[in-house]
């Protein structure tokens, strides 16, 4: 049975394990939860934290498909998973593979958390414009961290956005303790991204046909891919997502 999982998207240092350890301890204890982290990611002051919480157990993994053989193997004791995405790996490319292990049976996606580091929003948006758009397409949740220092004016114009846009997700601040204001609703078992990557696909009931609305032109019952996924002949992604810096 796939274990239900949380996949947290976003940049390196951007406060993803401080996330998981709030998350940990103030929503999904006494549930234990095995925490998913890449053997590529940087130091974080967060790891101490996390790592001694009583309901939380720590997994580094090398390649995201050892996820399936962690879960399922002996000894295994979590009600639920976090799985922070590989940071050094290209946004859809991450989310792809993530993808593989729901379609295998081994993960039910609950939420996407996508972070954003404010910091590196002021110093590269910019540059880095389709991977902060790409981070809102793909979440159900928007997370703000490392945000001292940073103009309310910068804050103010993302939010802004998000809603004369329609953005579906909820968005939250992270203050600089690593601490959400309600960290408990970022659990809700609720979609509200608008990627439907994840999303069961029935051709004919999303076309609404009946007796009375029948299209005169010839349809596909294909699903259209998702814009980030999309690939073209040649196997390269038709809107690539440039990839944030590592160091800080």
């Amino acid at each position: 049975m796939p274990i239900d999982t949380f996949l947290i998207l976003g940049s390196a240092h951007s406060g993803r394990r401080a996330l998981c350890a709030d998350v940990c301890e103030n929503a999904l204890a006494p549930d234990k939860a095995a925490v998913f982290v890449s053997e590529n990611e940087p130091a974080d002051e967060a790891d101490a934290k996390l790592e001694s919480l009583a309901n939380a157990a720590v997994y580094r993994y090398h390649q995201a498909s050892e996820f399936s053989k962690i879960v399922c193997g002996e000894g295994f004791d979590a009600q639920a998973c976090l799985f922070i995405a590989d940071s050094g790996e290209n946004l859809a490319d991450a989310v792809e593979e993530f993808k593989a292990l729901c379609d295998a049976g081994t993960a039910r996606l609950v939420r996407v958390w996508s972070v954003i580091d404010c910091a590196l929003l002021e110093a590269h948006g910019k540059q880095l414009k389709v991977y902060f758009d790409a981070l809102s397409h793909f979440a159900d949740c928007v997370i703000l961290t490392n945000r001292s220092n940073i103009p309310n004016s910068l804050i103010k114009s993302l939010t802004d956005g998000y809603k004369k846009e329609c953005k579906p997700h909820l968005v939250e601040l992270m203050d600089k303790f690593g601490r959400l204001k309600n960290p408990l609703e970022l659990t809700i078992d609720q979609a509200r991204r608008i990627s439907m990557l994840f999303d069961d696909f029935d051709p004919i009931d999303e076309l609404e046909l009946d007796e009375d609305n029948l299209p005169e032109e010839p349809f596909s019952l294909e699903r259209k891919p998702d814009p980030y996924m999309e690939r073209l002949p040649g196997g390269h992604r038709k809107n690539p997502i440039p990839e944030p810096p590592v160091n800080k």
